[in-house]
């Protein structure tokens, strides 16, 4: 999980736009045109603000088999984990006061241990 956090401020780094967009998505009867999206600075501003935040999960496919993956599976790389991050997009009103809304985000990480690219 700490390969994780350690890129998620880069992961979740959000352009204006794209920030506002996802506000959008999960409150459609809220005008956002006009918010300030606020990224973290590191992994520590991001863990301070989201505590509990992350959960891992293994990924095999559309179903969980019913044995532990095999031993060329795993050193080679290939025994993904997911990591669930649910975390505050933060945001500063027209007014300026901060406000947030809860947000999920999903990192694939090998056995490795390094965030592996969405295919």
């Amino acid at each position: 999980m700490a390969a994780a956090v350690a890129d998620i401020p880069k992961l979740v780094e959000l352009t204006q736009e794209r920030g506002r967009s996802l506000l959008r998505y999960a409150d459609k009867s809220t005008d956002f045109s006009n918010v300030t999206i606020v990224n973290y600075k590191d992994a520590s501003d991001f863990m301070q603000n989201n505590p509990n935040c992350c959960r891992i999960v293994r990924f095999d496919g559309p179903r969980e088999p019913l044995f532990p993956p095999d031993w060329w599976t795993v050193v080679s790389g290939y025994a993904a984990k997911i990591v669930t991050v649910n975390f505050k997009l933060r945001f500063l009103t027209p007014t300026g006061k901060e406000s947030f809304q809860n947000d999920p985000f999903y990192v694939w990480i090998d056995s490795c241990g390094k965030i592996k690219p969405y295919a």
